[in-house]
């Protein structure tokens, strides 16, 4: 007996009972379908690639800001504000004036430190005039007292040789006195015994008063040469008092110039005394030490103002870097002078080129107020960042502000210049 068919009977199975391989066709994908799965992965397969290429020698964080010079602008002295001659926000230049005080009594201790140094000036002067007037004094006196001493020595030469010379007169009279003593004595025999005239002994009487009184003459010239050489000895005596009394005032001398010398030294602390109220009074006038932005204005006109709280800080536009923090693992083929790649966030469309400035010298967590002790016991390993210093080859005119986020790439495979 044969078994029909069920095409035969006209028998359908059911969809319960159909072929498994029916059942696997239906569940497959379709073609397209299958081609962009294949597609999408390769696709991902070659950016993955693609980027981790791209990633070999080169070490990127986003742990990263802008820094910038911030100047505290502080007052140098105490006093009311009596202008405030900028803006928050404004840019302002260096030396361009930002707060005035209130200075009138600055201005006064100023004009009397210098009505003080005009007073010693003119002592100065005084000293100094008194000075010369004394070395002129007593340099002539001193003149004056040596040529009398050389005058008094030549005159006692002088008359010692007049008194040596009526010496010698003396001795030539008393001979002819008595020359004319024996000739009176010959005459009286010659008359006693009448050989000669009576009036050839008055003759010779004559000649012996004559004679004596050439003697006393002479003798007389001696006691004034004498006299006359004591004289010149005193006035030795005198000029040399003189000399001395000269040479004492040298001393006087040595006081005008130390008055001169004390003069000078009240001036010159007069003058130290004028800069500093000068100084003083220049700190009445509060100017920008850079150029820069003005920020964190605090000061207001009549504000009571001192040296220890700042009025406002300036933030320089004009030097700008960047600290980016790089894992420890990160920064072991980093090297000075490697270039860099930054993308600033406000500024994603930019790519600006650095390179590496700086790296520091410890972590930053080394740096912070209560840094980490792993002594104490409950060590655990976090991986740390060591702060970078990367400096701008060009902003390419981007107005860069201290502060602003950005995303470095450094090429470490690149030898440093």
């Amino acid at each position: 007996m044969s078994i029909s068919t069920a095409d035969e009977v006209g028998y359908s199975p059911s969809k319960s009972e159909a072929p498994a391989s029916g059942v696997a066709k239906a569940k497959r994908p379709p073609r397209r379908a299958r081609l962009v799965i294949a597609g999408l992965t390769l696709v991902a397969a070659l950016s993955a690639g693609f980027s981790y290429v791209h990633r070999l020698g080169r070490e990127t964080t986003d742990d990263a800001q802008i820094e910038g010079r911030i100047v505290e602008v502080a007052p140098r002295a105490s006093g009311r504000v009596a202008r405030v001659l900028v803006q928050d926000n404004q840019l302002v230049n260096e030396g361009e004036v930002l707060v005035e005080l209130e200075h009138d009594d600055l201005d006064a201790r100023l004009a009397e430190a210098r009505a003080e140094l005009s007073a010693e000036q003119a002592a100065k002067a005084s000293a100094e005039a008194t000075a010369r007037l004394t070395e002129a004094v007593t340099r002539a006196r001193t003149e004056e007292a040596l040529f009398g001493l050389e005058q008094a020595t030549l005159s006692v030469a002088s008359r010692g040789a007049d008194s040596r010379h009526a010496a010698a007169g003396v001795a030539s009279a008393q001979a002819r006195y008595k020359l004319a003593q024996q000739e009176w004595e010959r005459a009286s025999s010659l008359v006693a015994s009448e050989a000669l005239p009576k009036s050839e002994l008055d003759h010779k009487n004559s000649a012996v008063a004559e004679a004596e009184a050439a003697l006393e003459q002479a003798r007389l010239r001696v006691l004034a040469g004498d006299t006359s050489v004591a004289a010149s000895r005193a006035g030795v005596g005198v000029a040399r008092a003189q000399l001395a009394g000269a040479s004492a005032d040298r001393t006087r001398v040595e006081v005008a110039r130390a008055a001169v010398a004390l003069a000078q030294a009240r001036q010159e602390r007069a003058e130290a005394a004028v800069r500093l109220a000068e100084l003083n009074r220049s700190y009445a006038t509060i100017k920008a030490p850079v150029r820069g932005v003005v920020s964190q204005r605090s000061v207001e006109l009549g504000k009571l103002v001192s040296p220890d709280r700042a009025l406002l800080t300036l933030v320089s536009p004009d030097d700008v870097w960047v600290v980016a923090g790089f894992k420890e693992d990160q920064i072991g083929r980093m090297r000075a002078g490697q270039a860099a790649r930054i993308v600033v966030d406000a500024y994603p469309e930019h790519r600006l080129s650095a390179h590496v400035g700086s790296i520091a010298g410890a972590s930053g967590a080394r740096f912070a107020v209560l840094p980490p002790d792993n002594a104490s016991g409950n060590f655990v390993k976090v991986v740390q960042r060591i702060p970078v210093l990367l400096r701008f080859d060009s902003t390419q005119g981007l107005r860069l502000r201290p502060g602003m986020s950005v995303e470095v790439s450094v090429s470490t495979d690149q030898l440093p210049k």
